[in-house]
């Protein structure tokens, strides 16, 4: 319990970039997919995939959950463009993101293999800070 509050606290401190809207979404969606994914509650996934820091491509059975539990992928595992831009607009430069998410979106493969392909062309094409 102990590792779980210290976790909480140094996401809640990693987080603050985000908006408080969007990061009480990411932490119920993320709190849900760690638990369907039996994925241990001291795991970090949460903060190396929102701030690609050490994110693996294993790492994206969890982002594929937390997605879909925020709508921002469909049930057949597409990424959708415009709710992830809506998901980030109170914070970022709208045109910005849209640019990029279209950009990154154009993905092949199976679900698992377009997530980490999005997710790799998004960090390392991303032109704003998170």
């Amino acid at each position: 319990m102990k590792v779980l509050i210290l976790v909480l606290c140094c996401l809640s401190a990693c987080l603050a970039d985000y908006s408080k809207q969007e990061i009480k979404a990411v932490m119920k969606a993320g709190k849900q997919c760690m638990k369907e994914l039996s994925i241990p509650n001291d795991d970090d996934v949460i903060e190396r995939v929102l701030y690609n820091r050490g994110a693996k491509q294993t790492d994206m059975e969890y982002m594929v959950c937390a997605m879909k539990k925020l709508e921002l992928m469909d049930s057949e595992g597409n990424i959708l463009p415009e709710p992830i831009v809506q998901f980030l607009a109170d914070k970022y430069d709208t045109d910005k993101v849209r640019r990029l998410v279209t950009k990154c979106v154009k993905q092949k493969g199976d679900v698992l293999e377009r997530t980490w392909k999005y997710y790799q062309c998004f960090f390392n094409q991303m032109d704003f800070e998170l």
